[in-house]
């Protein structure tokens, strides 16, 4: 079963390949790209929180990202997580939506360059093509290293994410 997660996952990832200097390490003094996409996943455990790796994500389908995405926060739960999926994560996503939370602003996880912070999608009034609907709409915020990257490039990658959430089929290129 896919969930809007899972879909920010993959959407993240092809923003992260299009946008490199985001999927990187700030090390002393200087920017270590990664070829390699792999998405940190926060989970909330009893005594703390955990940022278990999904790996290559970029080079993933959405139903393998749904269940590694699945199968690490078990096992993160669980405390079966290896060194790997601990310590490889190149940007993380944190999600509070399912606690309601509207707005989230995360704090980086060292070396890494950025994260998402991703709200709630709840029911909203939105202006389309001159009239008044109600869509479902939720905030990501970036947090971001600025010694990496700046606000402009900030913006361009939240473009180009919100893009590929809006139209799924992006991903697909």
């Amino acid at each position: 079963r896919l969930s809007v997660n899972d879909l920010l996952i993959l959407a993240t990832a092809k923003t992260l390949v299009k946008h490199p200097r985001f999927n990187a390490y700030w090390l002393e003094d200087h920017l270590q790209l990664h070829s390699q996409v792999n998405i940190g996943i926060a989970v909330a455990l009893d005594d703390g929180l955990v940022v278990p790796a999904i790996l290559d994500v970029a080079n993933k389908g959405l139903a393998q990202i749904s269940a590694e995405a699945r199968d690490v926060a078990a096992r993160a739960r669980k405390g079966a997580l290896t060194q790997e999926e601990f310590t490889a994560s190149t940007f993380t996503i944190s999600t509070l939506g399912a606690f309601g939370v509207d707005v989230l602003v995360a704090i980086i996880n060292p070396p890494q360059v950025g994260i998402l912070g991703i709200g709630a999608a709840k029911e909203k009034p939105v202006v389309r093509d001159g009239q008044v609907v109600v869509r479902n709409m939720m905030t990501i915020v970036l947090s971001a290293d600025h010694r990496a990257t700046d606000g402009a490039e900030g913006a361009r990658f939240l473009e180009t994410l919100r893009q590929m959430i809006e139209a799924p089929g992006m991903m697909l290129a």
